[in-house]
């Protein structure tokens, strides 16, 4: 290349090819027998090119940096200060450089952090969910919070939650049925028993121990069939979470519940419901989990068990139980809190089983909604709530 600049130079210099005013080749410049049409101005450029190069190559050499760049390929720093940059590292959400604009969890970029979206009760960020009077995330209760955390809820005069006697000439006289780890209620199987497509379950129960992770309070189900179970309803890890087992379209699920755990000593009223498609749980007729599902329930012919699931030792329960009902239908969270403290007449529309515990005396745990499925006490004592 240098010598055809050299050829050219000496050509131009000789008068044997002109050049207009632009140095714009005027004729015709035969090398090697061919005709090459070009331009002093590409040929100049050519030469920078070769400079450039040469220098890039003596930088790499040396490693020194020609003034101005920032490395041996001449490229600069950016407003950022990042070599070859595009100014776009030191940009704020918004585009300015350097800027001080943050975008918060929501998306939202602006420098005012009062602003900020946050987190609702169920952590999700700039959700509108709030915890009601009674502490339950997204609760309905906006007024104030009653006994046994029911909104509005007040005692009567003889102390039950939501109870409607006005003297104590009204008051009932309520037992429950106590369990030390070794006793249980035998209610044998029966096709009234099974529920079509959708169930409710609801016990109350009064725990003064747990010995086991898994402690049953009412249960359709046989362990130890590997996963051909029924359903149950069980306090976990030692009263810390409570559990429910069912099995749907030929497989067995296990569901429990966060903030869930049972208090020893102290009263509460469990249950859970089945619509075909969501499992639901609840603690005093408040929703605390919802699990989806979808299938047939899968009935069995195991004995209905209170306080214990068979075969094995172990799974008894220790304390209280009182008032066990199943549903032929999934109720709502208002249906489950307008029942919760009176006595069912035992003609209610779906009923399927019910023992309000109230027989005080004797070995039989009567069924009142009508079908018969009376209940044998094995060793289970009565106690005056």
């Amino acid at each position: 290349m240098k010598k055809l600049v050299i050829l050219i130079f000496s050509m131009v210099m000789a008068g044997e090819m002109e050049v207009d005013g632009n140095l714009t080749v005027t004729d015709t410049l035969i090398v090697n027998n061919k005709d090459v049409n070009a331009t002093i101005d590409s040929l100049l450029s050519l030469i920078a090119q070769l400079e450039i190069r040469i220098a890039q190559l003596e930088c790499q050499n040396t490693g020194i940096i020609p003034d101005g760049y920032c490395d041996c390929f001449f490229h600069t720093l950016d407003e950022c200060g990042v070599c070859n940059g595009d100014t776009t590292s030191c940009q704020d959400c918004a585009g300015v450089l350097n800027g001080d604009n943050l975008q918060d969890m929501c998306g939202y970029c602006d420098n005012d952090s009062s602003n900020d979206c946050a987190q609702d009760c169920f952590g999700e960020w700039g959700g509108t969910v709030e915890v009601d009077q009674c502490g339950i995330c997204g609760g309905t209760c906006d007024t104030w919070c009653g006994c046994d955390s029911i909104c509005e809820a007040v005692e009567d005069v003889c102390g039950d939650c939501g109870g409607e006697a006005e003297s104590e000439d009204d008051c009932v006289l309520d037992y429950a049925l106590y369990f030390n780890g070794n006793e249980k209620i035998n209610i044998p199987h029966s096709p009234t028993l099974n529920t079509e497509g959708q169930i409710t379950v609801e016990i109350w129960c009064n725990p003064d121990n747990f010995n086991n992770n898994e402690n049953y309070l009412i249960s359709k189900s046989m362990d130890g069939q590997g996963w051909n179970r029924g359903w149950a309803m069980r306090a976990d890890g030692g009263g810390s979470s409570m559990g429910v087992e069912m099995k749907i379209d030929g497989a067995y699920h296990y569901f429990s519940a966060d903030n869930s755990s049972f208090e020893q000593n102290s009263w509460s009223h469990r249950a859970f419901t089945y619509d075909g498609n969501t499992l639901r749980m609840f603690i005093n007729g408040n929703e605390i989990a919802s699990h989806p599902i979808s299938g047939n329930i899968d009935n069995n012919g195991y004995d209905l068990t209170i306080g214990y699931v068979p075969p094995y030792s172990g799974y008894f329960w220790y304390g209280s139980l009182d008032k066990a009902i199943i549903w032929n239908s999934a109720r709502t969270e208002e249906e489950i809190q307008s029942t919760m403290y009176i006595e069912l007449t035992g003609s209610e529309p779906d009923l399927v089983g019910y023992w309000n515990f109230n027989e005080g005396i004797g070995s039989t745990l009567n069924d009142l909604s009508g079908n018969g499925n009376h209940g044998i006490i094995d060793g289970a004592t009565w106690v005056e709530r």
